[in-house]
């Protein structure tokens, strides 16, 4: 499923903040409001009302459908606008636009300039081809660039858009030393291009004195980055840096001491750094440097623990036979068990290692892991493994007969073929056609897709009888009507032509919003007065109105929400006997008795 982190909330006002009434439309808001009112009593517990009668209905709807016509009109202008500008108009290859662009990117206006830059950014798709821009754009780019404000701004530009010839430009930029934002400049150089040369250069500046890499933070940034790349002429040139920086800055226990102000992570000492990208490589001298650090901090309150740690620390360096005692042992520790399979999973060698898998399986019934969670990271491990080889753990290893049974089912779901997953769900009437070739062509284009297409939710997302969404939308007022249109789109077609409107009213001395989400389906319409959860859906209501828009549409299929165990929703359109087959088969509970 998907995770987010937390936001700032953003005080948004979309498109159903109207920017012109009629007459006839502040009418009929006094009039519905009183129809409002009505219905929706003042009491707390009146959140959701089912308007049948025929009048007060078709007068909802007609109120929604005027304001839908004012919203669409508003949007449609926005749009007309918004494509009309000199950006979009380029991109679409109206050439004779050229001449304006320049001229704003000559005339040095900064708003200009900026709204220009988002009207020429790219979609997903054309991001990952490369965009092309004349010659004469990119000269102006350029000249850009040496003023200090802009600089930024251009960087990320055409860093982010993939500019074609930015590879150039930003490698010159960084070697003239005249970049102010070389932070920004090595990324690029880092992740979009792997780019040898400006790794050369910051080599050759390191070593003669040039570059202080404590105060040009932004060298071992990029470097993380390039680091991704496995190129082994670059990483020889960031492990020479790393040896010598080492050298000269050697660990001691003062490297370990977090100064007032500073945090562990993001207040890290450069030395401790490097140090960690020695390990990353297995590097000889890291041995050397963490026996040194191991000295230092004698008589420390981390002495202990880190002596515990050093064994692992060093095991690349060890034979096949040291590496297996050391594994063997650390795996009996549960606290630490996860992360030394994440080790035996990198040790090509210790991987398929009997002994070592026969401990791994038996400690994870031991250790009692029966969280889902628990069960996915072992299935990570696990999904490069010979099939029959973990089957036969699973068989001889566990002595729990539920453990055996649950852990056999979830590791076979993770072996299942998008092919057999569709098969399941046509079988079962969860959706109405196979999963083709084209489907996954077309599903692959698209910006959110999940990439392993052998999984339960990505068979479900492709033929769009799922939804999986954050439950903080992030700006206030929230918006129900996008909710509600993605809803009807995973219905199979069976909620169609489903109008909404919201409305809102904010109390900023109270910092409260209050809403009316007002639906109208068919004959009937709906009032729904969610609660006010800052920037989150009212997800409980919401799932209340949908489904019985459902039950009053005489439809057998319903949506059903699958527990994610995080802050997004995942629902699923079906009908609740075959999805709760569905459920038993791809998400089976563990049952420890």
């Amino acid at each position: 499923m998907m995770f987010r982190t937390k936001k700032n909330t953003a005080i948004c006002f979309l498109f159903f903040g109207l920017n012109a009434f009629s007459q006839n439309l502040k009418s009929d808001s006094i009039t519905i409001q009183k129809v409002i009112d009505r219905y929706i009593s003042k009491k707390e517990n009146q959140k959701l009302v089912v308007v049948s009668d025929k009048n007060d209905s078709e007068l909802i709807k007609k109120y929604i459908l005027e304001k839908n016509k004012v919203d669409k009109l508003n949007k449609e202008k926005f749009i007309k606008e918004t494509e009309s500008t000199i950006g979009k108009r380029y991109l679409k290859g109206d050439k004779t636009v050229i001449p304006s662009i320049t001229q704003v990117l000559r005339k040095k206006n900064k708003e200009k300039i900026f709204e220009l830059l988002k009207e020429l950014e790219q979609d997903y798709n054309s991001r990952n081809k490369g965009v092309v821009l004349e010659p004469e754009i990119i000269d102006q780019l350029i000249k850009l660039m040496n003023d200090d404000y802009f600089e930024n701004i251009i960087v990320q530009f055409l860093g982010y858009n993939r500019i074609h010839g930015a590879e150039e430009i930003f490698e010159k930029r960084l070697i003239s030393g005249l970049s102010k934002d070389n932070d920004r400049i090595f990324y690029w150089l880092a992740s979009n291009y792997n780019n040898s040369k400006a790794v050369d250069f910051v080599h050759s500046s390191y070593f003669s004195g040039k570059i202080d890499l404590e105060k040009e933070h932004w060298i071992f940034n990029g470097f993380e980055e390039y680091l991704k790349g496995n190129d082994d002429k670059i990483n020889s040139k960031i492990l020479e840096i790393a040896h010598d920086f080492l050298k000269k800055n050697p660990i001691n226990k003062s490297s370990f001491e977090i100064k007032k102000g500073e945090y562990l992570f993001t207040d890290t000492p450069l030395n401790l750094k490097f140090f960690g990208i020695l390990l990353e490589f297995g590097d000889k001298n890291a041995n050397i440097i963490l026996d040194n650090i191991l000295k230092s901090l004698e008589g420390t309150v981390i002495y202990e623990e880190f002596k515990n740690k050093v064994s692992l620390f060093k095991i690349k360096s060890y034979s096949k036979e040291d590496r297996k005692k050391i594994i063997l042992k650390e795996l009996e520790n549960k606290d630490d068990f996860f992360e030394i399979i994440e080790l035996v999973k990198n040790d090509s060698e210790l991987y398929t290692d009997i002994e070592v898998n026969q401990l791994i399986f038996k400690n994870f019934q031991k250790f009692d892991f029966t969280d889902e969670f628990d069960f996915l990271r072992i299935n990570e491990f696990l999904k490069d493994q010979q099939k029959e080889f973990v089957l036969n753990n699973i068989k001889n290893e566990f002595t729990s007969n539920n453990l055996k049974t649950h852990f056999q089912k979830k590791y076979l779901i993770s072996k299942m073929s998008y092919v057999e997953i569709s098969d399941f769900l046509l079988e079962h009437k969860i959706i109405d056609y196979p999963i083709t070739n084209s489907l996954i062509e077309n599903y692959k284009t698209k910006e959110y897709h999940y990439d392993n297409l052998n999984s339960i939710e990505t068979c479900l997302d492709l033929a769009e009888v799922a939804y999986n969404f954050d439950t903080e939308v992030g700006t206030i007022p929230v918006d129900y009507n996008n909710l509600l249109n993605s809803f009807s789109g995973i219905s199979k077609g069976k909620i169609n032509d489903i109008f909404s409107h919201v409305q809102y009213k904010i109390d900023r001395k109270k910092g409260k919003v209050y809403y009316h989400f007002l639906v109208s389906y068919k004959d009937k319409c709906y009032i729904m007065k969610p609660e006010d959860q800052g920037d989150w859906y009212d997800i409980e209501m919401f799932e209340k109105l949908i489904n019985q828009i459902v039950k009053d549409t005489n439809c057998k299929e319903e949506y059903i929400s699958i527990e994610t165990g995080g802050q997004d929703a995942y629902y699923i359109f079906g009908e609740k006997e075959n999805i709760n087959l569905m459920q038993k088969a791809f998400y089976p509970k563990y049952q420890n008795n």
